[in-house]
């Protein structure tokens, strides 16, 4: 792993400062990961900036990128911002690329201070647009960094939300590492195997934060209805959040606890989902989900929600199924579908991988934010 001496002599390396202020694991922090693990392998040095210890900081240690924890105090934070520019002359930072609204405004400051490039990326929306304080802090912060959007769905939301200028928001996707998230046909009979779950039954799968906005309640009466009308289908779903306990009461009341399981965090994401044989995200609103794009470079049959920047990656009936959020009925329909008709589901699985392979790799993501994060 990349390491450094005190201070560099010289400014020629590409020296990359990350700063969020999120502990993980969500989509915003696996990104991170995957570009740190991507310029490693290019032998570009980094550090790491969090505000506490938690899931990320350990992912961070665990791959040896030197790593600093500072907590964050309300906006401007000059303290902060100084502090920052300290550690950054001592490691010889040469750009920086922060994640979400807290870091992406004191990093843009920050950065503008050192005179070095950097990258401000946008994961959601919302947020951000919900008081006037914040829309002003994203303009200003738009003309002091690169304002980088995951989706054009983002994108549009900055500019006709938040009052950026078109030309001062651009997109840059989420890529995932197509190795690394490849079907691996040993890792699908040892996970079913430990779900209890045999050869010709039908798996349906999730990953994603037990949260509202993941519509998780929404699989779970569309499973509901699978199994009245007899279908041998299983759920698995796996994550974290503060929603767990109330998905498993609503498993409970359904009578569904030989049909439906929530596992938690996974550890082998690429091992869970070779084990499905239809990812399905119900989610109400997404920005561009990793897990989604994880699913596909893992061969998956994906059925998603027509909401934020899925709309971009999947075409309806050409390389996955799209459905209206928050609709029932609408999942049921897709998921028989696909059971009576396995060569759909095997096509539209390959066209999903090919989909990832050509438009949706790290290698291509990480090209676009060095672009950005060179020096001239």
């Amino acid at each position: 792993m990349s390491t450094f001496g005190t201070q560099l002599e010289t400014r020629d390396e590409i020296v990359i400062l990350h700063l969020i202020e999120t502990g993980g694991p969500g989509g915003a922090e696996q990104m991170l990961l995957r570009l740190a693990d991507e310029y490693d392998r290019r032998k570009i040095s980094q550090l790491v900036c969090l505000r506490k210890e938690g899931w990320l900081a350990e992912e961070v240690r665990r791959r040896g990128i030197p790593l600093e924890i500072r907590s964050l105090g309300g906006l401007p934070d000059l303290a902060w911002i100084q502090e920052l520019r300290r550690l950054a002359l001592i490691y010889g930072v040469t750009a920086i690329h922060t994640h979400e609204f807290a870091m992406n405004v004191r990093g843009a400051m920050l950065a503008n201070w050192l005179r070095i490039p950097s990258v401000a990326t946008v994961h959601g929306k919302g947020y951000y647009c919900d008081k006037w304080s914040r829309r002003l802090a994203y303009r200003v912060t738009s003309r002091l960094t690169n304002l980088v959007a995951v989706s054009e769905d983002i994108r549009s939301s900055l500019i006709n939300l938040v009052g950026i200028s078109p030309n001062r928001a651009s997109v840059i996707p989420n890529g995932v590492d197509t190795e690394c998230f490849r079907f691996d046909a040993e890792k699908r009979r040892i996970v079913r195997d430990r779900l209890g779950v045999s050869d010709d039954q039908l798996l349906l799968g999730t990953v994603g934060s037990y949260y509202p906005v993941k519509g998780h309640r929404f699989l779970v009466d569309a499973m509901q209805k699978l199994v009245a009308v007899g279908k041998d289908v299983k759920l698995v779903m796996a994550g974290q959040g503060p929603l767990a306990g109330e998905l498993k009461v609503q498993v409970s009341e359904r009578s569904l606890g030989e049909h439906v399981q929530i596992v938690g965090y996974v550890d082998d994401t690429p091992g869970f989902l070779s084990a499905l044989d239809i990812f399905v995200m119900p989610s109400l609103s997404e920005g561009q989900p990793l897990a989604l794009l994880e699913a596909a470079a893992n061969g998956r049959c994906i059925v998603a929600t027509h909401v934020g920047g899925i709309p971009e990656i999947l075409v309806n009936g050409e390389n996955g199924i799209i459905v209206p959020p928050a609709n029932v009925d609408a999942i049921v329909d897709a998921v028989v579908k696909l059971m009576v008709e396995p060569d759909k589901r095997r096509d539209l699985a390959a066209e999903a991988f090919a989909t990832i392979q050509n438009y949706w790799s790290i290698q291509r993501t990480a090209d676009l934010y060095l672009s950005l994060l060179s020096p001239d």
